[in-house]
């Protein structure tokens, strides 16, 4: 028996090539990766020849798997900075207002419940009772969420610290939380003296129970829940992959620092005029009124007023058209009933080594 030609045994070796295609749904391109759920699927195609001649391809079954469930979010500060706000001032949408950024970052819808708690290591708490009701009666702290999706609808609310409101955002959505206080009225709580807020976001399901991550090795056919997000290193949220993240904003309290003296001098008596003069009869006594601020922020729309009793008592004249003041514009300077009263005073910022200074002057006789 001829063992043929082994020229032709090598021109009847089979000639193979290989293709995969991966077939996969529309996909939207979102910033946390492929939608979970999305199945993936694949094929293997064998093409071949014998002795040049092409013959039917060879698909393999389809191997598919479903993207799993990567739980990711961000709570970031809006503001790099504190927020200056007065004491004894109302709570605000406009002023006394600390704004916080909710980002789903993972590749599923997700609701987050939030939380807003007051930072148990700063010096006051917004939001709390003043010594008195006036000039500020206190507004405990509440806060807003309103999800920038479009139409941005805020959730039911204000809603207050104690309440834990859930929002659900789409993949890279986003919701604005919007914090306001009132700032109590009480000698504690002076310039400089901070509140802080921290606004924590936990990701939950369907129940409201927090993300839990699946333990078990990885299911080809479901969707495993695995937890992404960061530690952001506060008081509620201090390791990261635990379904949490929180960011904290504080309220400085920005006011100045006043404090008034007053004193006098002799400018001139009958006898000896302006040289070394006495506090004689007829002699012109001139007050000052030092007002000395010690912020970083000027006060504005100071009034500065003083009783003359000794003209009441008949023992000293004002003296018509003495009043001045000096480091200070545009006020308005009065007498009327005993009383000289300068309005509309700014008085500049300063520091304990060189504060802010504005001094009224204003001259009486003695009877």
């Amino acid at each position: 028996m001829s063992k043929g030609n082994p020229m032709n045994i090598n021109n009847n070796i089979l000639k193979i090539s290989f293709s995969l295609a991966v077939l996969l749904g529309s996909q939207v391109s979102f910033a946390g990766g492929t939608e979970a759920g999305t199945v993936v699927e694949n094929t293997a195609t064998l093409s071949y020849s014998v002795g040049g001649a092409a013959q039917s391809d060879i698909v393999s079954d389809v191997a598919d798997f479903t993207v799993d469930n990567k739980v990711d979010l961000n709570v970031t500060g809006d503001s790099a900075t504190n927020i200056l706000v007065g004491p004894s001032s109302a709570r605000s949408t406009t002023g006394n207002k600390l704004s916080y950024t909710l980002t789903n970052e993972g590749n599923l819808a997700q609701d987050f419940e939030i939380g807003v708690t007051h930072l148990t290591t700063d010096e006051f708490d917004a939001g709390t009772a003043p010594a008195t009701a006036t000039p500020q009666a206190a507004e405990v702290c509440q806060y807003t969420i309103t999800p920038t999706t479009v139409p941005a609808t805020a959730l039911t609310g204000p809603h207050n610290l104690a309440d834990a409101p859930i929002v659900s955002l789409g993949i890279d959505e986003t919701a604005l939380i919007e914090v306001i206080c009132s700032m109590p009225n009480r000698p504690d709580v002076d310039d400089g003296h901070t509140s802080t807020i921290d606004v924590l976001a936990t990701a939950v399901d369907a129940a409201g129970d927090i993300m839990v991550e699946t333990a078990a090795a990885d299911t080809e056919d479901a969707i495993d829940v695995v937890l992404a997000d960061d530690d952001a290193a506060t008081t509620t949220d201090t390791s990261d992959r635990n379904a949490m993240h929180s960011a904290i904003q504080t309220f400085e309290i920005d006011a100045p620092m006043l404090s008034v003296l007053k004193t006098s001098a002799v400018i001139s008596d009958p006898l000896n005029l302006t040289v070394n003069p006495k506090r004689i009869p007829g002699a012109i006594i001139e007050y000052t009124i030092t007002i000395q601020n010690t912020s970083d922020s000027e006060a504005t729309g100071v009034t500065a007023s003083d009783l003359l009793t000794a003209v009441v008592d008949g023992e000293v004249a004002f003296v018509a058209s003495s009043i001045a003041v000096v480091g200070a514009t545009g006020t308005v300077n009065t007498y009327a009933s005993d009383t000289v009263t300068v309005t509309g005073i700014t008085v500049p910022a300063g520091t304990i080594a060189a504060p802010g200074e504005v001094k009224v002057t204003f001259q009486v006789e003695i009877l």
